[in-house]
């Protein structure tokens, strides 16, 4: 179809000045036409039956398989595609994020009210809108009592879902502090312990540096990656700082790395991931990979 504007008296008018009736491509055959998006409109009966097993944490792949099953079609033959029913679990996530708030401090209230020594706590935005959560087991906090001279945040945890980080953090700790604290490489973690917690011994698990170490360096080193990782667990593992700073410097040499940014930022970084330079505080072996 040709369309064309015309003006008339100052009017606009749109007019149609070709139009073909026939088909110029081939056309679907009947099993191929129910994918079409005109026809992905999703029944309220799988509606219902995808948010409950979404919510069971079945795939999207799992969850497609059992509709198929329920429905007696043969595999791949289900009008909703693996899309379909994704974007329909993204959209129904994203409606329910507040309700799902609410019910976590339901269950929260009703676990006080079970144990008052359980504790939580949360805060909310200046839009009133659910912000941070937090909440500590009895056991937990009495096990903190006794043994609490090692934390470890872990941040590493995604919930895409709520697009926000969930961070592993032992607190409500009736006001007791640990000696060390050990986190991930992160520079917004870095700065705020260094403000809100400048009493702690900062350090990074060593796991976190060395798990990340395959997309910093095996395409630039090649076959010398696996030489590389072994000289610098070898060379973390060292006795004193003055070992460290001379090997390290051969490390670096050797495997020409002195203008990567990486092994930059490991370098101006090192007290809080060397072992040299850790002596004297407490982890509680927390620092090594079998640990994490």
């Amino acid at each position: 179809m040709s369309i064309a504007k015309d003006i008339f008296d100052g009017i606009t008018h749109w007019i149609v000045v070709y139009f073909d009736n026939v088909h110029n491509h081939e056309l679907l055959s009947d099993k191929e036409v129910q994918f079409l998006s005109a026809y992905q409109n999703i029944d309220i009966v799988d509606q219902t039956r995808i948010t409950l097993l979404a919510k069971a944490g079945c795939s999207i792949n799992l969850i497609r398989r059992v509709i198929e099953l329920e429905k007696g079609v043969d595999p791949g033959q289900l009008p909703l595609t693996k899309k379909d029913i994704r974007n329909f679990v993204q959209s129904e996530s994203s409606t329910n994020i507040e309700s799902d708030a609410l019910e976590l401090l339901k269950i929260c209230k009703s676990l006080k009210d079970k144990d008052v020594d359980f504790q939580y706590d949360f805060t909310v935005d200046g839009c009133q809108r659910f912000e941070h959560v937090i909440w500590a087991f009895r056991d937990s906090i009495r096990a903190y009592e006794v043994f609490g001279d090692v934390v470890v945040f872990d941040t590493t945890y995604r919930l895409n879902r709520y697009e926000m980080p969930l961070g592993s953090f032992v607190r409500l700790m009736n006001g007791k502090h640990p000696q060390t604290i050990l986190t991930d490489q992160d520079l917004r973690l870095t700065e705020a312990i260094a403000n809100e917690l400048p009493h702690f011994k900062h350090a990074f698990c060593i796991w976190h540096i060395t798990s990340k170490f395959s997309t910093w360096f095996s395409f630039v080193l090649g076959s010398r990656y696996l030489q590389f990782k072994f000289e610098f667990q070898r060379l973390y593992e060292l006795g004193n700082i003055e070992e460290f700073e001379h090997q390290w410097d051969e490390l670096i040499s050797q495997f020409d790395l002195g203008s990567d940014r990486h092994i930059k930022l490991l370098y101006l970084n090192r007290a809080s991931w060397a072992l040299p330079y850790l002596k004297g505080y407490l982890f509680a072996g927390m620092t090594t990979t079998g640990r994490s």
